[in-house]
């Protein structure tokens, strides 16, 4: 589905398209998988934008379990689960840039400051600012 998504919105000629992903920048197939998403932008020569969500632990396993969250993930209403998994997920792996070189990202990348002290509406604030979208 994910890819006829994509497909469609190449195709479709949109001003933009949101797409979220968490990839594991450990793992060279989570680093494959990213530049053949991309590829299809790529070859129409539509720009691609990565936003870096950047977010201590402490605040993401704070974020499990509430109330948006649950709502729209449903593998996250078992909120015990959902924490002990996040927990160990970055335990395991890195999915922040900071303190990484060696990582390619098939596009131009912003890291954004996602902490504790930002609501979802500042955060999308801040992208809407960093990557100078237009509003309406």
């Amino acid at each position: 589905m994910r890819e006829q998504v994509l497909a469609e919105a190449v195709r479709a000629d949109l001003p933009g398209l949101i797409f979220t992903f968490v990839w594991a920048l450990d793992l060279p197939d989570d680093s494959r998988e990213v530049a053949r998403i991309v590829q299809p932008f790529h070859d129409a020569c539509i720009p691609v934008d990565f936003v870096e969500l950047e977010v201590d632990r402490a605040t993401s396993l704070a974020r499990e379990g509430t109330d948006v969250r649950v709502a729209h993930k449903r593998s996250k209403s078992d909120v015990a689960w959902a924490a002990a998994h996040n927990e160990e997920l970055h335990g395991r792996h890195v999915f922040n840039t900071r303190g990484t070189s060696d990582v390619e990202i098939p596009g131009r990348h912003t890291v954004v400051d996602n902490g504790p002290e930002r609501s979802a509406a500042q955060t999308a604030e801040q992208i809407i600012e960093r990557l100078r979208l237009p509003r309406r």
